[in-house]
């Protein structure tokens, strides 16, 4: 494929994802589960500063990647925020899982940052998405519809990332997206630091 067609399909998918997911998101919060798990689980990824950053770097780093990657990433984010709520619900105490999605800010913002690709993107997505998933998992009334919930947030905010990515791209070039994950990376090491 050349350049100006990689581009093209690059910059119209994140625009395709980001309408599919706001509108699963919007359903899901004016639905029948608007009060409920569902909700509650939704507004995790998507209302504190920290996870919200953080799926959103998940979206910089798959449309850095491009492909199949536009889709696997953050579905391994999901997989890995469940399992890791999973293990948070069923007692499992990590020490210092506090400091957890600050340090996945570091990682995902490093990555996003640096200009080669870093291997087995799956496996760290998935192992930073568990890491999150600790801190949002615990005693959940109805945890079918909070993780469905918290699924679909974090799908949207990947998709947000990487609409973004394209954008960013084709108005002010990739080095911005570099620096977007600078400051991902940056925000990570300021909680992580307490100044956040």
């Amino acid at each position: 494929m050349n350049d100006r067609c990689h581009r093209s399909a690059s910059a119209s998918l994140p625009a395709f994802l980001v309408t599919l997911f706001a509108c699963a998101g919007e359903a899901a919060a004016r639905g029948p589960f608007a009060a409920g798990a569902m909700a509650s689980g939704y507004t995790v990824p998507l209302g504190s500063l920290e996870p919200l950053l953080a799926f959103l770097a998940v979206g910089l780093w798959a449309a850095r990647w491009g492909g199949a990657a536009l889709w696997q990433i953050p579905i391994a984010a999901v997989a890995g925020a469940a399992c890791g709520g999973l293990l948070a619900s069923s007692g499992l105490h990590v020490p210092y899982a506090e400091q957890a999605p600050a340090l996945s800010l570091i990682v995902l913002g490093g990555v996003v940052l640096i200009p080669v690709r870093v291997p087995y993107p799956l496996a760290i997505t998935a192992i930073l998405g568990a890491l999150n998933g600790l801190v949002a998992g615990g005693d959940r009334g109805d945890p079918l519809g909070f993780w469905a919930g918290y699924g679909i947030g974090v799908l949207i905010a990947a998709a947000a990332g990487i609409g973004a990515t394209g954008i960013v791209s084709q108005i002010l070039g990739s080095f911005a997206v570099r620096l977007a994950g600078a400051a991902v990376a940056a925000v990570g090491v300021l909680v992580l630091l307490g100044h956040l």
